[in-house]
């Protein structure tokens, strides 16, 4: 069994010995907890927003309530063998001296809820993963380290806010007198493994890492970190922090313990069922695939994170570094970039209304998008293009939201102070290009990212000095390399980020997406699976050292795992020939850091425009040809070309409205330009006014709060085929003041828009779910979940509410959720049954985007 306590639910995973996933239990926070708690996304913050934490009492209760489900569904608890998981890393949690007692005496009777939460805790509140409080902490961390790197070097990663060492020097500043009551610090992960074994646990050693005060190299905490956390050189406050965190619990397949008798009783688990260590989230995903030395996973989400399984200890304060949850003798590089799925979405946006793509499905709207990208023109690195875009600011490196363009030259090696070979680049900053070229550039430039950060982890078979830094002469590939996140969707991604990575399989074969979504707890089980196998193996008295049956964790996962649930693929090696744009890279991000970027352009930015709320987009070349066309047609022609010479040689600096607008600017075609010096440009709000072509210039907007200034690039090339024309009118043609008025045109209603639409498939198993003796229901809603916001959630109930819609189709009725209806309005409902899942799918034109797992979606 393997749990996965997270930031928005608390998850239970059950496998049997053979790892096959038999059941799936959860408890959403928001839908159980919101009203009472006032929690959003599973978490409260602070007026100012920097503090985010999430009451404590919320995940006993859950504990509580998701037992309570399993056992009203009859699960056999009595079955249970071994139990481990995750939680969500870096939440640092308070126990009082009475915890230790309350624990070891809960009466099966009660509830943990009701025992547990009155004595146990002193902070009734832990800190989130996405906290931002401790920035004082934190400076004061990298100060008393000598450097970033320098903690980096010790602790495996630099300081950050939502580590427990910068937290526990905040709450010793803050609140001494409850810090010195404190009897035991713990990480949310042992905090759960505490509740099942009936006592205080110790912190797994490898989520131990992300703490800023955990020795990696001398496997044992930092006498000198934990002097910088608590704010004192005293040497028994030192010993003090010391004791309250305790020792940790090593890396191995032993157990910490049997289940505590509470659940035993209350439950009917077997007493002989074993607890071991839980660690972080992020480490129990990469134990929920085959994942062996060198190999690669990649998650592409809103964000993108690169997990790598290394036996090399090369820390940096770039990414993160920590033990490996199972083995000893490995490590896991963490590496996260927070522009992931958005820029690549803005561009596709882009690349739409350039193509006039107006696609309802997801597959359409990335159609041209997919095109590009795998069609052989537009090769924007072959042809010596490279971009930065960061629609917000980047981890990786540390810099401010912007996007730049560049066309290099790639000179002769030649060796630097350091008698490194390296070559001479020579770069050109590009205003702007065609935006296909961006379509490749973004992935490009992501990939190469991702290769450029991981490099130093990847080891060489034949190099014992596992712990220098390879230089691009001595680049290793990886091993395999394996996809999730709703991005690993995209196979066109997923296939330029593979031939830029490549791997070391010599068919191009091992490359691997995995649709699962539920990894962490996955991973959880897996580690109790071969825990369990590992103790039964072990001779009695033996150790795992001594006992020959003992196998290693990556041995155990690829021998039961089942690879039908991946899909493998292969694409062209193209390792050699972007080898240099590693270098080209470097090179571009240079002047991209926080203190050199103030004049760096904003990606999209966007500026206030009177009190339209409507989407805002670009002017690009498509406007210039809107405009030149409809001139062209006119008898004064060449007053095309004087308006080409008025509009500048610049993009637009800010975005605009358009659509609507523009169409307001324009008359019937029909009419002449009776006067060149007249008004050509008028709309209702008076956008601009007064455009004097004889004087080729621009009188300033008016009836705005807020002018803006507006350039446009006539040098950017013309769509082959030009877009439909805009019609003009002369601007001083007048309207006789005795001229009755026009006859107002009656709206005509358009026909009513389906609320939802069910596919063959899924009518099918509609009618096999609603098939029961009892006849029921199913209500279709969404509910506040997940890293995007909103997740879809199929119930059975036996009438429908006030307000709810009725939807019949085949003879099939589903009830659709009155708060759910400007959600999913128009939505396709499918059901697939393949290899990698079976579930409902909504194909939803309202989504404007996912998060990484797919889970979730935001309108």
């Amino acid at each position: 069994m393997g749990f996965d306590l997270s930031t928005q639910e608390l998850k239970v995973v059950v496998t049997d010995l053979n790892l096959s996933h038999n059941q799936t239990y959860s408890v959403s926070f928001d839908k159980e907890f919101a009203e009472v708690y006032k929690i959003k996304n599973g978490v409260l913050k602070s007026d100012d927003g920097n503090e985010i934490f999430t009451p404590i009492e919320i995940w006993i209760k859950s504990l509580d309530l998701i037992l309570g489900k399993m056992w009203e569904d009859g699960f056999p608890f009595n079955k249970v063998r071994g139990i481990s998981g995750s939680c969500q890393q870096h939440g640092t949690v308070f126990w009082s001296k009475e915890s230790k007692t309350i624990l070891k005496t809960l009466d099966w009777r009660s509830s943990l809820f009701e025992q547990i939460i009155p004595r146990c805790f002193i902070f009734e509140n832990c800190s989130n993963w996405q906290d931002h409080s401790t920035k004082k902490e934190l400076m004061y961390f990298e100060e008393k380290a000598g450097s970033k790197e320098k903690l980096a070097e010790v602790s495996g990663s630099r300081a950050h806010y939502r580590f427990s060492g910068p937290q526990i020097l905040k709450k010793i500043r803050k609140s001494y007198n409850e810090y010195d009551k404190t009897y035991r610090i713990t990480l949310i992960s042992n905090f759960l493994s505490s509740l099942l074994i009936g006592g205080l646990s110790r912190i797994d050693e490898s989520d131990a890492c992300g703490m800023n005060l955990y020795d990696i190299k001398s496997k044992k905490w930092s006498r000198e970190l934990l002097k910088i956390a608590c704010n004192s050189g005293n040497e028994k406050e030192i010993d003090k922090l010391k004791t309250k965190l305790d020792d940790v619990e090593h890396i191995s397949s032993k157990s910490i313990g049997n289940i505590s008798d509470y659940y035993v009783k209350r439950y009917g688990f077997n007493n002989q069922c074993k607890i071991y260590s839980f660690t972080g989230d992020n480490l129990a995903t990469i134990m929920s695939l085959p994942l062996k030395k060198n190999d690669l996973l990649i998650s592409l989400g809103t964000s993108t994170t690169v997990l790598i399984v290394t036996k090399k200890y090369v820390p940096s304060s770039l990414y993160h570094l920590f033990l490996h949850p199972t083995n000893r003798n490995l490590y896991m590089g963490m590496i996260c970039y927070c522009n992931g799925a958005l820029p690549r979405n803005d561009i596709k946006d882009e690349i739409n209304l350039k193509y006039r793509v107006r696609g309802d499905k997801e597959k359409d709207e990335w159609s041209i998008f997919n095109r590009i990208l795998d069609g052989n023109k537009y090769q924007a690195f072959k042809e010596q293009k490279m971009g930065v875009y960061f629609k917000y600011g980047e981890i990786i490196p540390n810099a401010l939201a912007q996007i730049k363009r560049v066309e290099f030259q790639i000179g002769k090696k030649e060796k630097t102070k350091r008698e490194k070979t390296k070559r001479k680049i020579l770069l050109k900053n590009i205003e702007k290009w065609d935006v296909e070229y961006d379509v490749k550039g973004v992935v490009e430039s992501q990939a190469v990212s991702c290769r450029m950060r991981s490099r130093p982890m990847i080891a060489n078979e034949n190099d014992n000095k596992s712990e220098e830094t390879s230089d691009s002469a001595k680049e290793m590939k990886p091993n395999r390399i394996f996809y999730v996140g709703g991005g690993s969707n995209n196979q066109s991604i997923i296939n330029c980020f593979s031939k830029i990575l490549a791997n070391q399989s010599p068919d191009n074969k091992g490359f691997y997406k995995n649709s699962e979504a539920n990894g962490c707890a996955l991973g959880g089980a897996y580690k109790a699976s071969w825990s369990y196998f590992n103790e039964e193996q072990m001779q009695e008295g033996g150790s795992e050292a001594k006992s020959g049956n003992y196998i290693e964790f990556e041995d155990y996962l690829n021998s039961k795992f089942n690879w039908n649930t991946l899909l493998e693929f292969e694409v062209e090696d193209e390792w050699e020939q972007y080898q240099p744009g590693v270098e080209v890279l470097e090179e571009t991000l240079k002047d991209s850091s926080h203190s050199k970027s103030n004049n760096s352009k904003r990606f999209l930015q966007t500026v206030p425009t009177m009190n339209h709320k409507k989407p805002a987009t670009y002017f690009s070349s498509d406007f210039k040809s809107q405009i030149t066309s409809d001139l062209a047609r006119d008898d004064n022609s060449n007053i095309a070309n004087e308006f080409n010479s008025l509009a500048g040689s610049k993009w637009a600096k800010h975005s605009l409205p358009f659509s609507r607008s523009f169409a307001d600017l324009f008359n019937k075609k029909n009419n002449s330009i009776l006067n060149r010096n007249s008004n050509i440009l008028q709309s209702k709000s008076s956008l601009l006014t007064n455009i004097n072509l004889n004087g080729k210039s621009l009188n300033k907007p008016t009836n705005l709060n807020n002018p803006i200034k507006i350039k446009t690039d006539l040098n950017s090339t013309l769509p082959n085929k030009s877009p439909a024309p805009i019609s003009f009118s002369s601007s001083n043609s007048t309207t006789s003041p005795t001229a009755p008025l026009p006859s107002r045109r009656r709206r005509v209603l358009k026909p009513r828009k389906a609320l939802i639409t069910l596919t063959p498939n899924a009518v099918n198993h509609l009618k096999n779910l609603l098939n029961q003796p009892t006849p029921k229901l199913i209500r279709i809603g969404v509910q506040n979940r997940g890293c995007s916001g909103l997740t879809y959630n199929l119930t059975y109930v036996d009438k429908p509410q006030k307000f709810d819609e009725i939807i019949q189709q085949d003879d099939v009725q589903v009830i659709i959720d009155s708060k759910a209806l400007f959600s999913i309005v128009g939505s396709e409902m499918d059901w697939i049954d393949n290899k990698l899942s079976s579930k409902f799918v909504f194909k939803n034109p309202n989504s404007k985007g996912t998060c990484g797992c797919g889970e979730s979606f935001m309108v």
